[in-house]
């Protein structure tokens, strides 16, 4: 095997200075005329990507398949509950505490502490949230699947949609259904 030996210049494009990253939703509000507001009732306050096979501002480039985020979560913050069919999500909590509910209508839950994980299956309905009551909390979301898919393959019950609709306007709606997130997933009565 032969190795690769690269340049620091070469090796800048692999590394993500958390300083300079900018949180993802302020990129969507302006691309898709979303207001922020509206991002952050569905999804987490601050969300910076780390690692991207995409051209995300001062993110690293590379994971073969692997896209990986930081959350930046003020108490009582987190997504509203969704699915990812097509990639695995997973969740390492960093500082903080993070109730995860999981199954349809969220109807199981577990309690992240600081280095707890949890890998959470496709087709999987999930939320998350800081549940630590004074002080913001950390979490490592790391998505696997086809880079295209990581913030795309997301679905929201419609009720959801509904909400959103309701408090933002359909414009909002729309702009966030052209980043690919959608309000179809039905959540039926599950079998144990």
């Amino acid at each position: 095997m032969k190795t690769v030996d690269i340049t620091p210049d070469a090796m800048a494009r692999h590394i993500a200075r958390f300083a300079k990253l900018k949180p993802i939703e302020n990129d969507y509000a302006e691309r898709e005329g979303v207001p922020p507001e509206a991002l952050r009732m569905i999804a987490a306050d601050r969300i910076y990507t780390i690692v991207s096979e995409g051209a995300a501002p001062g993110a690293a480039v590379g994971g073969g398949g692997i896209s990986v985020y930081v959350l930046d979560c003020p108490p009582g913050d987190g997504p509203a509950i969704h699915a990812h069919v097509e990639t695995h999500e997973s969740f390492m909590c960093l500082r903080g505490r993070f109730r995860i509910r999981y199954g349809d209508h969220g109807r199981f839950e577990t309690i992240l502490d600081e280095n707890d994980f949890i890998a959470v299956p496709p087709g999987v309905m999930r939320q998350f949230e800081n549940v630590s009551e004074t002080e913001n909390a950390t979490l490592l979301v790391i998505i696997a699947g086809q880079p295209e898919d990581a913030l795309r393959d997301v679905y929201y019950p419609p009720e959801v949609g509904a909400k959103l609709e309701e408090r933002f306007g359909a414009d909002a709606k729309a702009g966030i259904e052209r980043m690919g997130l959608q309000f179809t997933a039905e959540q039926g009565a599950s079998a144990d």
